[in-house]
């Protein structure tokens, strides 16, 4: 067996954060200036990573091991502070026997990550972020992936939608996961594997919408299974929608689908702390 490969899916609602130039990993403290022709005194500007490796070459560092053919999803949750640093990161899901592993790749996250963080309404905004990890065995192969090449509607930023905060979580009470299914199979050749990312909005009554709307992350090859899978999630899933002030108000979510290939046996993962 040889150390899992992981790759690095990471978003925080419908924020894809992007690599930057590196940068001082000292917290600080943030301006509109900081922000150059991204600042907008309404609406929501996207964090930016701007030091800290790929978190998949971090992940060779405190490698653990899968059985050949098989792989393996797992999520680390942060609140990204802001002041640009991660504090309060945990895994969300754990491989079996790799907790020590995992708790040292925690702490590296939150020691060497800094962002710009969100800006809201002309202000830093505290938020949850999520990374999302797909582990792989020998024998097996990553999907390449790309951002969906689907047309994005031109969108003024909204302000009825509101980021989920630290301590928040959505409840799933109906839906099943898509199939993925093109051409008579699943959308990723045998003994391959591969993670969709989709960016939705869980409304005020709990239906998902406008997945469609931002970016996703795909593998190469499943245009029409992804756009199949947006509308089984639209039309089936439904959450307890998250309340504030007595009131249910309408948040941005993403999805993480893992796609295995024929031949690929999944990992059962523990699920960790909310």
């Amino acid at each position: 067996m040889r150390p899992i490969a992981g790759y690095l899916l990471s978003t925080l609602a419908i924020l894809t954060t992007a690599l930057g130039c590196a940068s001082s990993s000292e917290p600080r403290t943030w301006t509109p200036a900081d922000y150059g022709s991204d600042y907008r005194a309404t609406g929501m500007v996207r964090p930016k990573l701007i030091s800290g490796e790929p978190l998949n070459d971090m992940a060779q560092r405190f490698p653990c091991y899968l059985p050949p053919d098989t792989a393996a999803l797992v999520r680390i949750k942060c609140t990204l502070q802001v002041d640009g640093s991660l504090s309060t990161c945990r895994a969300k899901s754990i491989l079996t026997n790799c907790e020590d592993p995992f708790a040292n790749l925690v702490a590296n996250l939150e020691k060497t990550y800094r962002y710009r963080p969100l800006l809201s309404d002309g202000q830093p905004k505290e938020v949850s972020f999520t990374y999302s990890l797909q582990f792989h065995g020998d024998g097996v192969g990553s999907v390449p992936l790309r951002r969906s090449n689907r047309p994005m509607p031109d969108r003024s930023p909204r302000t009825d939608v509101q980021n989920l905060k630290p301590g928040e979580t959505l409840r799933q009470i109906a839906g099943s996961p898509p199939s993925f299914q093109q051409g008579g199979g699943i959308c990723v050749p045998p003994k391959t594997t591969a993670v969709v990312s989709l960016s939705c909005i869980v409304g005020t009554d709990g239906g998902v919408s406008d997945c469609g709307s931002f970016p996703a992350v795909e593998p190469v090859g499943c245009d029409e299974a992804v756009a199949n899978a947006i509308t089984t999630i639209q039309e089936t899933y439904r959450f307890r929608p998250i309340v504030r002030d007595g009131q249910p108000i309408a948040v941005y979510h993403k999805f993480d689908f893992q796609l295995l290939g024929e031949g690929v046996r999944p990992i059962q993962v523990t699920p960790g702390p909310e």
